[in-house]
């Protein structure tokens, strides 16, 4: 494994603009990268191309989800049925 690539999910408003985050996000692809894994990033709050994610979601071995504390979950959104 050796290809990783970084969601940074940070989400700018209010008092925060998404700082924590950034941080954490920038920490990880350092520390990736002097360990010599070669990285992709995506601030997706900035946009992206789908083409172009899908390219990076093929390419990677390893992603990476940064998101904020207060989403609590990557799904908090949909709706669970048991």
């Amino acid at each position: 494994m050796k290809n990783i690539l970084l969601l940074n999910g940070g989400k700018a408003f209010a008092h925060s603009h998404g700082r924590l985050n950034d941080t954490l996000h920038d920490a990880a692809l350092a520390v990736l990268s002097d360990a010599g894994f070669s990285t992709r990033q995506t601030k997706i709050d900035a946009g992206y191309d789908i083409q172009a994610e899908v390219e990076n979601i093929h390419w990677a071995d390893l992603v990476i989800y940064q998101m904020p504390g207060w989403w609590m979950d990557a799904a908090m959104d949909r709706q669970e049925i048991y």
